[in-house]
């Protein structure tokens, strides 16, 4: 997944993942076009950090939770 353009919404995409504690190479993401990635980690409450630096969030619309 760190290059797929068409993807348009990551809207809960890890909603409840209650034992994730890490996501490795997130950073490198291609999220350029995606339109919506509010409550992405909603209920992630074990995840103990995360890297985002790589990810240019200027082109989405819904970014809340």
């Amino acid at each position: 997944m760190t290059n797929d353009s068409r993807m348009r919404t990551l809207h809960a995409f890890f909603f409840n993942c209650y034992f994730l504690t890490q996501i490795n190479g997130i950073s490198s993401w291609y999220i350029n076009g995606v339109d919506n990635i509010a409550e992405m980690f909603r209920g992630c409450d074990t995840l103990q950090s995360l890297d985002l630096s790589g990810w240019s969030l200027s082109d989405n619309t819904s970014i809340t939770n």
